[in-house]
């Protein structure tokens, strides 16, 4: 406490972290290889004045389209890590938790879903890019062929897990509709 300057301060390892994490992202929605890094937590120290802060930490999340991009992006990402508190000559640890894997539609149950909302009489958008929600139903899909859709609630209708969404009730009928026109259609 009385010569701070004589420990390993891990925040400017933390800020160095911020930066150049930045730098390994690619923004770029239509890249097979399409990445971001989202600081989502920081804490460094404790409210002791006149000392030098022990301890650090930091959370992100990760986003990628592909397994492989995910893996590419957590390996450059591990590799900052282990060379930044090496030069700030700090300990480190890594920890992965709730991971989600990414969603691959299949082509056949893309067309069946399209076939059944046609049968519902219901507009189908195909987004160009996936939505880049955290989604555990990317489990499903790397065991058993199968395709995620939303139904829109409206354009004026906020986000969802916006604090200001309600669910319009009139989505139970027509996702009920939906999905039986859906098992239908892959019946045959």
């Amino acid at each position: 406490a009385a010569e701070p300057e004589f420990g390993k301060n891990p925040s400017y390892a933390i800020a160095e972290l911020l930066q150049k994490s930045k730098k390994l992202e690619n923004h770029n929605k239509n890249s097979r290889s399409y990445g971001i890094i989202t600081p989502i937590y920081t804490r460094v120290g404790s409210e002791d004045h006149g000392i030098s802060a022990g301890y650090g930490e930091i959370d992100f999340t990760l986003r990628t389209w592909k397994k492989t991009s995910m893996t590419n992006l957590r390996e450059k990402l591990m590799s900052l890590i282990i060379n930044i508190s090496l030069k700030h000559e700090l300990t480190y640890k890594l920890e992965w938790f709730q991971e989600f894997s990414s969603i691959e539609n299949n082509k056949k149950a893309v067309f069946i879903i399209k076939q059944a909302a046609i049968q519902n009489k219901l507009n189908c958008i195909v987004k160009k890019t996936p939505f880049p929600w955290g989604e555990d139903f990317g489990l499903f899909t790397e065991k058993i062929d199968g395709a995620m859709f939303c139904l829109g609630a409206g354009i004026r209708t906020p986000a969802l897990h916006n604090p200001d969404y309600d669910f319009p009730d009139e989505l139970i009928k027509t996702g009920s509709q939906l999905f039986i026109s859906i098992f239908n259609t892959a019946q045959k």
